[in-house]
This record gives structure tokens, C-alpha cells and sequence, in this order.
């Protein structure tokens, strides 16, 4: 380490400030380089660092050909970089990818993996600073074995804050006939995977359930690290709800309240989907973009910004796919997507209008994505992407 300077100013007021590719580039400078920078307590110094100055913010988008991911530095986006994917699952390799959540600079992604017209997927852990990743083992569905029908999936991606463990949630829901008993079903089941464990854990089976997820695929909405929320729908009707699975307890903790007044301004055509805005669930309902101030008060839904006829004949806005970051010059700033997800704009939630602050050039098409702070964070048995 340094002569001259004392180890605790070198990582507090010096390394801690810097970008994760310059400090990977300094632990090959010295093993007490290497040592300090590798450390649990340095790597959640400096992720506590990048957050408080809103700093290494990166948006990670998945190709429109669903090949790549890429990553773009959110307050300087004159540059795309591809992220590099592990070139071999088992005897497969990846031809599809999407992105299902981030957390602490991980994301999880799906990977299709298959060969000829078989396709499957896998979910694997990735760090895209330092390019390690740990493949999420695949787990069939046991409890829906005997049901013979129509099975779809959501996914979400959340954190245990007592545990420090990253846990893969997986909702499948099946609509047959169970085999077995000769009986109509319509079941759910909820699958958690612990990182920590490398484990699954069956947490609710329901046989008789009376409401579904709302889109197939739907991704689960994370706040405050460990909430995950996805829209239900009750078949045959308009009434909607938003559960909330709590990572921590493993189990449904509660249903986030909603009002008539979320729909009054389109009563005829609701595409609800779920965002998170500076910290808040916000939701969309086909024309305006509502936040929950108060996370739990009912009250406390305020409407942030309307979405004009104008502007949605612009076909410029596209809340299902944006993935929303506020500018560090004002948090009314947010970073949003062409509908046709060939553009970046900032739009400003103050005023009606919007503005186009930065120009991304050269940024491939994409259909998703979500935005990181970079890190140092480890994943537990993780590796190299070679």
C-alpha cells in the first residue's frame, strides 16, 4: 500500500469515487491493491458511494433481435457497449435473452438456450462491471406435473436484506385438466431460488385461484430491495389488484391499495403496467402515469403526468418498455424510449411538454431493460464469462 498515504483515505476519499473498470484495472497493480478493493467492506463502501452521488449509473438494454445486451452510461450516452454473455450453458448456447430485474449492479436475465426448434430457458445472475455470472439451476414444476393445458410464467428478481442473499422468483400458472383427479384446474404455484442456498423453495400452491397475472412475462416491479409487485386481473371482469410478494418472508404480504380515480380518465381502455420512478410505484393506465407517494396509503396516488392525444400520435412514448431514471440535473427528468425502441429522449413529468436533453447515438433497437448502479458485488459461486 501507499507510504504516503494512510489505507483508510486511499479507500474513502479516493477509490471509493472511482468506476468500477478503473478499479478492477488497480487490483492488478498490487495484492494490497487487490486486497482492499476486494474486500466486503470496500465493495459496500463504494456501492454506498455511487448511490448517494448518483454516480456509474448504467442503463442495460436487451437487443430488439434478442441476441445482445447492451449498456449505456446514462449521463453520458455517446457510447453502446455490449455485454458479453457466458458462450455455453451445458451443452447449449444462448439465442434469446431478456431481462427480468436488477439489483445492487446484478441483473438477472433470461437466456433461450436450445437446439434445432426446441427452445428452453434459463435464468442466470450477471454482473456486466465485472463480467461474472452464476447460472439459476432449472427447476420444473412439480406441483402442476399432472396437468395437462396451457402453463405460463412471470419472473421477478429481489433482495433479502437479513440474509444478504438475491433470491429469482418464479409465478407459473396453469389453466387444464389435472390428469390425476379428472378435475378442471386453474393453480399457481410460487417458486423462490435462494443464491445464497442455490436452492428452490415451493412458497404458495393454489389450485382454485381467481385471478391471473395480467400479461404473460410480466416481470415483477421491485421497491424498497426486497417488494416485488405484479398487476392481477380477475377473468371476465375490470377488477384489478396489485400484489405485493415480500422476498424477505417468502410469502404475499399485501395488496396494494388502488381507487376508481386511477381510472376515471380512460374507462374504456386500461394497459396497466407497473414502473418504479425515483423510488415510487408508479402505475400506467393507458393514458396517464400515476405514483404512489406514500407507499400503502390509498390517498397518497397522485397523477404525474398525462399522456396527450398529441403525443401519443407522435408515437414516441412507450410505458411497458421504458425503462425510467431520472437525469442527475432533476429528478422531473426522466430517461424514456421511442415506442418503436430505436431512440432515447428525457421527458420532463413537470410540464406537459417534453424535451429531447440528450441524443444517444448509434443506440440498437431494443425491447427492454433496466437500469444499474455499477459494482463491485459479488455473486456466490459465480464465474468468469469466458
Amino acid at each position: 500500500m501507499s507510504k504516503s498515504l494512510p489505507t483508510e483515505i486511499i479507500s474513502h476519499e479516493i477509490f471509493s469515487k472511482l468506476p468500477v473498470k478503473s478499479l478492477l484495472r488497480f487490483k492488478c497493480v498490487s495484492k494490497s491493491f487487490y486486497a482492499l478493493i476486494s474486500s466486503p467492506e470496500f465493495v459496500e463502501l463504494h456501492l454506498q458511494e455511487s448511490r448517494s452521488s448518483d454516480a456509474n449509473r448504467v442503463l442495460i438494454l436487451a437487443g430488439k433481435d434478442r441476441r445482445n445486451l447492451y449498456s449505456i452510461d446514462v449521463d453520458s450516452p455517446d457510447s453502446v457497449t455490449t455485454i458479453p454473455l457466458p458462450h455455453s450453458l451445458g451443452k447449449w448456447r444462448p439465442r434469446e435473452v431478456s431481462v427480468v430485474g436488477s439489483f445492487d449492479g446484478l441483473i438477472c436475465v433470461g437466456l433461450g438456450v436450445g437446439k434445432d426448434n426446441f427452445t428452453r430457458f434459463k435464468h442466470v445472475l450477471i454482473n456486466p462491471s465485472t463480467r461474472v455470472f452464476r447460472e439459476i439451476p432449472y427447476k420444473h414444476t412439480f406441483v402442476f406435473s399432472s396437468i395437462l393445458g396451457y402453463f405460463r410464467s412471470s419472473f421477478g428478481f429481489g433482495f433479502d436484506d437479513l440474509n444478504r442473499d438475491f433470491k429469482f422468483v418464479k409465478i407459473t400458472e396453469a389453466d387444464g385438466i389435472d390428469l390425476l383427479l379428472n378435475t378442471v384446474v386453474k393453480g399457481r404455484e410460487v417458486m423462490v431460488y435462494s443464491s445464497n442456498k442455490n436452492t428452490w423453495k415451493l412458497a404458495e400452491m393454489e389450485k382454485d385461484r381467481v385471478d391471473s397475472v395480467t400479461t404473460e412475462g410480466q416481470n415483477g416491479v421491485l421497491i424498497k430491495n426486497h417488494l416485488l409487485h405484479w398487476v392481477f386481473l380477475v377473468p371476465n371482469s375490470k377488477h384489478y389488484r396489485i400484489g405485493c410478494f415480500d422476498t424477505l418472508s417468502e410469502k404475499w404480504v399485501r395488496h396494494v391499495p388502488l381507487t376508481e380515480e386511477l381510472f376515471e380518465d380512460n374507462k374504456k381502455f386500461r394497459m396497466l403496467s407497473l414502473r418504479v420512478i425515483n423510488g415510487c410505484l408508479c402505475l400506467y393506465t393507458g393514458t396517464v402515469v400515476w405514483m404512489l407517494k406514500d407507499y400503502g396509503a390509498k390517498e397518497s396516488w397522485v397523477k404525474l403526468f398525462h399522456i396527450t392525444d398529441q403525443f401519443l400520435r407522435s408515437r414516441l412514448f412507450q410505458f411497458t418498455r421504458t425503462v425510467f431514471c431520472s437525469s442527475r440535473e432533476s429528478k422531473d427528468e426522466v430517461l424514456v424510449p421511442k415506442l418503436n425502441g430505436k431512440g432515447l429522449f428525457w421527458y420532463d413529468i413537470g410540464p406537459i411538454t417534453y424535451s429531447r436533453l440528450r441524443k444517444v447515438k448509434r443506440i440498437p433497437a431494443f425491447v427492454r431493460g433496466c437500469f444499474i448502479t455499477e459494482s463491485l458485488v459479488q455473486i456466490p459461486g459465480g464465474r468468469h464469462i469466458s
